[in-house]
């Protein structure tokens, strides 16, 4: 009899997992961004070198170009978890939340959550419509690499071509 967990021990185990897991896509996220910035410097880098040494591009571009795929795939991976994240950290929120709204009624009431999320503040759905996907953010990190790769391969062919 003493196991059972009373509605306010759910109501604090939901809340600290939902913190948890926010905690843990803010982290995610964090670390996205600097292996971002990590990935993009370490080409500019090997670009300088590359380019100032005069190596030959056709050595370097297998390398470069190979790094193009691998960020993209690593970017869906991390981006994967951030969203598994986020929604488990709400899933927990909310069933802290319908725990909170049905305590001492007998009868559940209408709302679901307490947060009248139906109607939130967002941007004009044209807008909105632009960024309901994530393709489109993956397309930028991944794009901003394959930029980068493309300049340093035009540059390094520029400053050395084949058979000079």
């Amino acid at each position: 009899m003493g196991d059972e967990m009373t509605d306010k021990d759910r109501i604090e185990a939901y809340s600290k997992l939902s913190e948890q897991m926010y905690k843990q896509y803010n982290d995610r996220r964090e670390l996205e961004w600097r292996i971002h910035v990590a990935i993009w410097t370490f080409l500019v880098a090997i670009g300088y070198l590359v380019v100032t040494q005069h190596l030959q591009p056709k050595y370097s571009v297998f390398g470069l170009l190979l790094i193009i795929p691998l960020h993209a795939i690593w970017c869906i991976k991390i981006h994967i978890g951030e969203f598994l994240d986020q929604h488990h950290s709400i899933g927990y929120r909310r069933a802290a939340e319908r725990l909170i709204a049905h305590r001492g009624t007998s009868i559940a009431p209408k709302q679901e959550t307490l947060i009248d999320d139906e109607k939130p503040l967002l941007p004009p759905p044209e807008v909105q419509n632009i960024f309901d996907s994530y393709w489109w953010w993956v397309a930028v990190e991944a794009g901003t690499t394959a930029l980068i790769t493309m300049a340093i391969i035009v540059l390094a062919w520029q400053s050395n071509p084949i058979g000079k």
